[in-house]
């Protein structure tokens, strides 16, 4: 089991990449409308007015108390031996995903006039992963070695489409139910005995792969 943080640059660099460009960013905080002079001499080089209304650009917000988000992963598994050469594995995986980060668009024009289109960042949104895995394998014995794995799974976050869809939790986009996977190798060996082609007609390999999965989940636009 382990805890592992991501950062939050997404929503800072989306903010700065949409609006005044990386030499002139700065950060103001607990500003008024309209801005003054000052706050607003480094964007001299942007056509955009100082005063309201500022309905021709994207305003990105972020909230105040923005907090790295973070996964809990865990796993388990027992495996039991068939006979020496073969074994059979079942593992549990699972996922969840807290205080993710997820771009939402608006236009808020018909509430406050002076606005057209708002980024911001929910900082509360969940995801979650479970799958149950099966594993076949054969080790090499008698020229074969095998393996056989099957995944049942499934992705749950939220809004994993567009940011102008509103946050709703369903499957994911990269949402896989079932996944089969099939590998082997067959050493043929000595196959024929003549004298001066034994190089040519002996040792070959066949190799073989399967697989086979169940479709990703289809949005429906319009």
């Amino acid at each position: 089991m382990g805890v592992f943080y991501a950062t939050a640059n997404t929503a800072a660099i989306n903010a700065e990449s949409y609006g005044i460009g990386a030499e002139g960013f700065r950060e103001i905080e607990d500003a008024s409308l309209p801005l003054t002079q000052t706050e607003f001499s480094f964007l001299d080089f942007v056509p955009v007015g100082l005063n309201p209304p500022f309905t021709s650009y994207v305003a990105d917000i972020i909230p105040s108390h923005l907090q790295l988000p973070y996964t809990l992963q865990w796993s388990t598994s027992i495996e039991q031996a068939i006979g020496s050469s073969q074994s059979l594995t079942a593992s549990y995986v699972g996922i969840a995903g807290r205080r993710l980060l997820q771009l939402q668009s608006r236009n808020i024009n018909a509430e406050n006039p002076d606005f057209g289109y708002v980024d911001y960042y929910p900082n509360h949104l969940t995801s979650s992963y479970n799958a149950l895995q099966l594993k076949y394998q054969r080790s090499l014995s008698h020229g074969l070695q095998a393996l056989f794995s099957y995944t049942w799974s499934h992705t749950i976050d939220y809004g994993s489409t567009s940011p102008l869809y509103p946050l709703m939790r369903a499957s994911s986009d990269q949402d896989i139910r079932n996944n089969f996977q099939a590998a082997f190798t067959w050493n043929m060996g000595r196959i024929v005995r003549h004298y001066g082609f034994d190089d040519l007609l002996n040792h070959w390999n066949l190799d073989g792969r399967v697989s086979a999965r169940s479709g990703f989940p289809i949005t429906l636009y319009g």
